[in-house]
C-alpha cells in the first residue's frame, strides 16, 4: 500500500484499514451472509406506510407509519404491536432510536404538504410523553425535515427545502441551524448520521440535489464536502450510515452503493446488477458488508465491498464555515396512549441471487416497496411502504 495512505491510516480503525486495503488491492469477491428466512408482520390498519426502522435490543424495532401519522414498536419475539397516534397531520419521516426514546420529523411534502408547522419530535416510549419542537424558518422557504439522527440529548436532523441542518438540544429547547455551503441553491439534505469520535461529535449528511457528502462539525461551525463521481442531473444520494469512520451511500437513480473513507479521501461505488433497482436506504451488516433496500424491485441486498468497485477516485473535500443561527425553541407536550395488539408472523424461505459481488433476496411481498433497512443481530430489518406490502420484515 502506498506510504502515503499507510502515514494517514495510522490511528485508523480495523474497517478503515480493510477497505483502504480493498481499494489498493482489489480482494476477490467473498460473498454477504447467506440468509435464509423471511420473517414478516402486517400492520394491521391497510395503507400505513411503514417506511423508517430503528431496531432496538436483539428483537425489536421502532418504526414510522408514514401514511397513518403512528410510531409503532414490534417486539418481535412477542409477536407484539405498540403503535402511538400522533397529533394530526403529523406525517412521521426519519426514525432514531436510544433505548426508550424516539426522534423522528413532522410534517413533509411527501404526504401532506407543508404546512409551516414542521417538527422534531421525541416520544418517550415508556411514559408516552411526546415533545415537539416547530423548526424556525432561516430562509424564504417554509422547513422540510427529512431524516433525523439522535445522539444523547442531541438530535440532528436534515432540513431539504431550507438546505440547512440542525441541532436540537433537547435538554435546554435550544435549535441550532447551519445553512449548507451555497444553500439554498442547489442543496437538499436528507440522510443525515451524528457519530461521536473520540469526544468530537461528527454529523455525516447525504445531499440528494448537490450530490456531495457533507461532514459537519458543530463545535467548529465547519463544513468538508465531498462531491461524488459521475455527477449527473439524475444523480440522487438519499440515505447514509456511517461505521468505524467509513461513509456508506446510496445513488437511487445510477443504482449505486458506495463508501467515502475520509480519512484517504476515497470513494468507491458498487453497481446494482439489477439496473432498475432503486436502492434507497443503507446499512451496515458487517466491516466489508452493506445491505440495502431495492425500493423499486422488492428485494434486500448486500454487497461485499471486498470486490473490485465500478467507480474508484480520490475526491479532496472542500471546506467552509457556516456561522450558526441559534434559537430558543418552545416545547410542546402531550401524552400518548398506547394501543397493544398481538399480531401473526408470516415465515417463509429466502432465496438467493448472486451476481458478482452482489446477493440479492427477492421478498415474499410482490410490489412491496421496501424502505428503511437495519441490521439488528445478525439479519436485516426492514419496512415494506406500499399498500400491498404495509409490513414490518426480517431477513436472516
Amino acid at each position: 500500500m502506498p506510504g502515503f495512505i499507510t502515514a494517514r491510516l495510522r490511528n485508523a480503525s480495523p474497517v478503515q484499514y480493510f477497505l483502504a486495503a480493498c481499494l489498493f488491492l482489489n480482494f476477490p469477491p467473498v460473498h454477504a451472509q447467506n440468509f435464509t428466512s423471511f420473517t414478516t408482520w402486517q400492520i394491521p390498519v391497510s395503507g400505513s406506510g411503514p417506511r423508517d426502522v430503528a431496531p432496538v435490543g436483539a428483537a425489536a424495532t421502532y418504526f414510522t407509519e408514514l401514511n397513518s401519522s403512528k410510531i409503532g414498536y414490534l417486539d418481535m419475539n412477542a409477536n407484539l404491536l405498540t403503535e402511538w397516534t400522533l397529533p394530526s397531520g403529523a406525517y412521521p419521516r426519519g426514525l432514531s432510536a436510544e433505548g426508550q426514546k424516539v426522534a423522528f420529523a413532522e410534517g413533509n411534502s411527501y404526504a401532506g404538504g407543508l404546512t409551516g408547522l414542521e417538527k422534531i419530535a421525541v416520544l418517550d416510549s415508556a411514559s408516552g410523553i411526546l415533545t415537539e419542537w416547530s423548526i424556525p424558518r432561516i430562509t424564504q422557504s417554509i422547513p422540510e425535515p427529512l431524516q433525523v439522527s439522535m445522539l444523547g440529548q442531541f438530535v440532528f436532523f436534515t432540513d431539504s427545502s431550507q438546505g440547512a441542518i440542525g441541532m436540537l438540544d433537547t435538554s435546554t429547547d435550544v435549535m441550532t441551524q447551519w445553512l449548507l455551503p451555497g444553500a439554498p441553491v442547489r442543496r437538499a439534505p436528507d440522510g443525515i448520521a451524528a457519530t461521536l469520535n473520540q469526544s468530537q461529535i461528527e454529523v455525516w449528511i447525504a445531499d440528494e440535489q448537490a450530490q456531495k457528502i457533507s461532514l459537519l462539525i458543530p463545535a467548529a461551525n465547519t463544513f468538508a464536502e465531498w462531491s461524488v463521481p459521475n455527477l449527473n442531473s439524475s444523480q440522487t444520494l438519499d440515505h447514509l450510515q456511517v461505521a468505524n469512520g467509513v461513509v456508506a451511500f446510496q445513488d437511487s437513480t445510477l443504482n449505486l452503493i458506495g463508501t467515502l473513507i475520509p480519512s484517504v479521501n476515497a470513494i468507491r461505488e458498487w453497481r446494482i446488477p439489477e439496473a432498475s433497482a432503486g436502492p434507497l436506504y443503507v446499512a451496515w451488516v458487517s466491516p466489508g458488508v452493506v445491505a440495502f433496500s431495492e425500493y423499486s424491485t422488492g428485494r434486500i441486498g448486500v454487497v461485499n465491498l471486498a470486490a473490485a468497485p465500478a467507480v474508484q477516485a480520490g475526491i479532496a473535500p472542500r471546506r467552509a464555515g457556516a456561522p450558526p443561527v441559534v434559537q430558543a425553541v418552545a416545547p410542546e407536550i402531550s401524552v400518548l396512549v398506547p394501543a397493544l395488539m398481538a399480531i401473526s408472523p408470516e415465515i417463509t424461505g429466502a432465496s438467493r441471487i448472486v451476481r458478482g459481488a452482489f446477493a440479492e433476496y427477492p421478498i415474499p411481498t410482490a410490489s412491496s416497496e421496501p424502505a428503511g433497512v437495519a441490521a439488528s443481530n445478525g439479519g436485516v430489518v426492514f419496512a415494506e411502504f406500499s399498500d400491498a406490502g404495509n409490513r414490518i420484515g426480517r431477513l436472516r
